[in-house]
């Protein structure tokens, strides 16, 4: 008598997990890794390099774009866990400009320069910082203001400074001339001079 039968030799699940990884902005791509667990042979699919999908570069968080090459294998059913990746805010530092002198009777105005000036928007606050503007503050009289700056960009953490514009009181100085008439007459028209003025 005779008898049949089969061999039968079904595919292997294998997983490969790809790390999570991040970066700053403006820097380069760290090394991509990842995990692999399922295989009878660590060269069984070659060698697994990993790499991302997209080539943002702004700051943000970018879910799955993170894979994994192989060599194909008919021996493996292979599934890919992709990673996510985040580009963080750089930083940078902002320098506001004030104003402290006597009083000359013009307009001086508060500035501002950030460490980063393309795609930066500087606004300006004179009440702690509950509301923000573009509109730099301004003093002319006597007086002081306290202000804030804030720099703002996409790719970059905010910065913040602080600075007062201040105008004090000047002084003025009036002379009054000595005066004299001689008895019985009427008074004479009295002068000074005056500095400080102008």
């Amino acid at each position: 008598a005779t008898d049949s039968g089969i061999l039968n030799v079904s595919k292997k699940a294998v997983t490969i997990t790809v790390a999570d990884a991040s970066k700053t902005y403006g820097t380069a791509d760290p090394t991509f890794t990842g995990t692999v667990d399922g295989l009878v042979s660590a060269s069984d699919l070659g060698n697994i390099t990993y790499s991302r999908t997209n080539n943002a570069e702004n700051a943000g968080n970018y879910a799955g774009v993170l894979t994994a090459d192989y060599n194909e294998n008919k021996n493996y059913i292979v599934t890919v866990v992709p990673g996510n990746f985040e580009i963080k805010k750089a930083t940078m530092t902002v320098t506001a400009t004030g104003y402290n002198a006597a009083y000359d009777g013009a307009a001086h105005t508060a500035s501002a320069s950030a460490s980063v000036t393309e795609g930066t928007t500087i606004l300006y606050s004179t009440d702690d910082g509950r509301t923000w503007s573009k509109n730099a503050p301004t003093i002319t009289n006597f007086g002081t203001v306290n202000f804030k700056v804030k720099a703002t960009n996409p790719n970059y953490e905010d910065a913040f400074a602080s600075e007062i514009l201040n105008v004090s009181k000047k002084e003025v100085t009036i002379n009054v001339t000595a005066a004299s008439k001689t008895y019985g007459d009427a008074d004479p028209t009295f002068t000074g001079t005056m500095s400080g003025l102008g």
